[in-house]
């Protein structure tokens, strides 16, 4: 978010939705543990909401 340009920008893509089979998936080395938390939550959230819909 860059409030100053009231301006969001908005990244969708492989890692944040944890598509392991796409060659852009790629775990970072750095802060595994939150990084693995984080992609495992989205999934589920995906999982989610394409069920309630």
């Amino acid at each position: 978010v860059l409030p100053k340009y009231k301006t969001v920008i908005f990244i969708h893509g492989c890692f944040w939705h944890g598509h392991s089979t796409c060659g852009t998936y790629l775990m970072p080395k750095s802060n595994e543990k939150f990084w693995s938390d984080k992609i495992i939550n989205n999934v589920q959230r995906d999982k989610r909401n394409l069920k309630a819909r």
